[in-house]
């Protein structure tokens, strides 16, 4: 790692992912699956759109929010996201299926997946920045410091998986997002320059990796049981997208904050800290909204 840099490590993505495609094509053989591809159109506006409005996040800081480059970029990429649902609307394999939407129980998991993304996201980014910048952690010892609140958000998507029922997945969601957004908000509160790792970021960090998975797998239940068994494939993948979406515009945000701040102010870092805190708890408030669909449930 000193000799290439710490970006190194993403290189293993794609010995992997060359394996994934060659394993996907030889399982998916020759045989017309009768399926057609997305609407090219619809998706390429929607990414673009999207990726503008994150980049106009991103530069909003430094270029100026009033500024004539963040506001074509934000306006333009709105701008193509609706053109991207209004083709959706017609399309018959559209880059957004509507009428999945019009499942209330569906929309709710969305929509907290968005919000938990975005916290998620900026959350586990600004942690390891935290560590690096403020409390002067090696990049290394950095990884090695959140590592047990991965561990702990193993045990909470265990425990949701195997002991919540599915009508109950809804609580599941607002508990977990309600333990990360409590965390989250405990280290903006008790978070400084001096280094108490065992004391305060350790016991934190565990909570908040049990909120996680608890909270990410209880999502994930949740949407799944609000859809018919033929629309999983498409439901798990809109339920994913979103997710990513929230988490692009999460590091944003992130980006964003700490461009108004010195790299080595712990300020910045603890205002990221405090917007986590806001998004996860607006995701916990959107979870019963999801326990319409589960009550029905057989």
């Amino acid at each position: 790692m000193d000799v290439w840099g710490w970006r190194s490590v993403f290189l293993i993505n794609l010995p992997i992912g060359l394996a994934i495609v060659a394993i996907s094509a030889r399982l998916a053989g020759d045989a017309p699956s009768g399926r057609r591809l997305p609407d090219p159109v619809g998706t390429l506006a929607l990414a673009l759109g999207i990726g503008g409005v994150v980049f106009g996040v991103t530069q909003g800081t430094d270029w100026g929010w009033g500024s004539g480059r963040v506001l074509a970029l934000l306006g333009g990429g709105a701008v193509l996201v609706l053109v991207a649902l209004l083709l959706s609307r017609r399309h018959v394999a559209p880059a957004i299926e509507w009428d999945l939407w019009r499942n209330r129980a569906f929309a709710a998991t969305n929509v907290s997946s968005l919000l938990f993304g975005a916290a998620m996201y900026s959350y586990l980014l600004g942690s390891l920045l935290f560590l690096n910048a403020v409390w002067g952690y090696s990049e290394l010892k950095a990884g090695l410091a959140v590592t047990p609140g991965a561990f702990s958000a193993a045990v909470g998507a265990l425990v949701v998986g195997r002991r919540v029922a599915p009508r109950a997945q809804w609580a599941a969601v607002a508990v977990g997002a309600g333990l990360f957004g409590i965390s989250c908000a405990a280290m903006y509160l008790l978070l400084g320059t001096e280094k108490e790792y065992a004391a305060v970021w350790l016991p934190i960090g565990v909570v908040a990796g049990v909120g996680i998975g608890a909270a990410l797998t209880a999502i994930s239940n949740a949407a799944t049981a609000s859809l018919e068994p033929q629309r999983f494939a498409s439901g798990t993948g809109l339920l994913m997208t979103t997710r990513q979406i929230g988490g692009a515009l999460g590091i944003a945000a992130l980006a964003a904050i700490l461009e108004r701040h010195n790299v080595l102010d712990d300020q910045g870092y603890l205002q990221v800290f405090l917007a986590c805190a806001i998004g996860s708890v607006a995701a916990a408030v959107v979870a019963p909204v999801i326990r319409s669909r589960a009550q029905r449930a057989p």
